[in-house]
């Protein structure tokens, strides 16, 4: 999928209509209300950043970030998000700042029927929620300990 345009790095605010998608390791790298620059999206797809090996998996219309991302479109065959998780499971090396994406080519990937590849993304779907449910309560706890260990704090003092 070719971008309609790249934002660079001095065209990102903070808020907007649109979130920028970029090689970054952050998932939405900023906003524009550029309509001019968005790239509709009709199925889901894949950003893998040639430089940073990242990726991200995004089913929402996005403005492209500068350059260094490659936006993969696949066929009806290979459900993206199982594509995704394949692709975090066996990452591409990354070998310093240059272009990767020659290697994500390269790469044999294994490719069960649509049916397999669906009960797998929604197996990976609920253990990645468990994991984000854990990681909220780890949030929770951080904050209640650092209250607690401010008033043990203010009371010494």
């Amino acid at each position: 999928m070719t971008p309609i345009k790249k934002l660079q790095t001095s065209e990102f605010k903070i808020t907007g209509k649109y979130p920028i998608i970029d090689q970054s390791q952050n998932f939405i790298s900023g906003y524009s209300d550029d309509s001019s620059a968005v790239n509709k999206i009709k199925k889901s797809v894949i950003i893998f950043g040639d430089h940073t090996c990242s990726l991200k998996y995004i089913d929402f219309d996005f403005v492209q970030g500068a350059d260094g991302i490659k936006i993969i479109l696949l066929p009806d065959f290979i459900n993206s998000k199982y594509f995704y998780y394949y692709l975090l499971g066996n990452p591409v090396d990354s070998k310093d700042y240059k272009r990767h994406f020659s290697d994500l080519k390269m790469k044999n990937i294994s490719v069960p029927s649509l049916e397999d590849q669906e009960k797998i993304v929604a197996k990976l779907d609920a253990e990645q929620q468990i994991i984000d449910t854990n990681k909220h309560l780890i949030d929770l706890m951080k904050a209640k300990i650092a209250k607690v260990l401010n008033r043990i704090y203010k009371k010494q003092e």
